[in-house]
């Protein structure tokens, strides 16, 4: 253990590396983080979203007990998360405070609460957010205040990759493999 720890040191020594305490906090982190100027955003399955100052050696600016497995979407001062309670919240990204939470739906059953339904997402495409769900459906949202633009049932089944956007063209892949293109992204409902 001794061996190790001189190990590390050395490497954090030759390659100018800082260890932060914070990051040693959050586990299971299974989304990517964000980077943006001096930030990084954080998100873990075990219920921490974090933003860190990178010019201050990764000191917490702010923290929320928000638990996710998808990355978050970063625009202007606004961070769009899609929560593991099927939640999409737009935070301030500079203060942390959330400005909105849509709660989206968790059950086919909602009774029985039978039949989880699974999210993806969020992406950023035109002025709207997406996220597909595992029923084989496409939600747009007013990045404003998180109400329900539109949605479009494709009658197939997504797994759990988040759309991706290119161009201005929002694409889903499909469980049985198929790439749906997406080029329409005006504001019309």
């Amino acid at each position: 253990d001794k061996a190790n720890k001189e190990k590390n040191k050395r490497i954090e020594d030759k390659f100018n590396v800082k260890a932060t305490k914070i990051l040693n906090e959050i586990t299971d982190i299974k989304a990517r983080p964000i980077i943006w100027k001096n930030r990084a955003y954080a998100i873990s399955v075990a219920g921490k979203l974090v933003c860190l100052d990178m010019e201050k050696d990764g000191e917490e600016n702010w923290h929320l007990e928000i638990a996710g497995v998808h990355q978050p979407w970063l625009a202007g001062d606004v961070l769009y998360v899609l929560t593991l309670n099927s939640e999409l919240i737009a935070i301030n990204a500079e203060k942390g405070n959330i400005l909105w939470i849509n709660e989206l739906e968790k059950f086919n059953d909602p009774v029985e609460k039978k039949e989880p339904i699974f999210w993806n997402g969020p992406i950023m495409a035109g002025s709207r957010l997406f996220l597909t769900n595992s029923n084989g459906k496409i939600f747009s949202f007013n990045i404003q205040t998180g109400e329900l633009f539109g949605k479009i049932d494709l009658n197939t089944k997504f797994g759990t990759l988040s759309p991706i956007v290119l161009n201005d063209i929002l694409y889903v892949q499909t469980l049985d493999g198929y790439l749906i293109a997406f080029s329409d992204l005006s504001e019309k409902k």
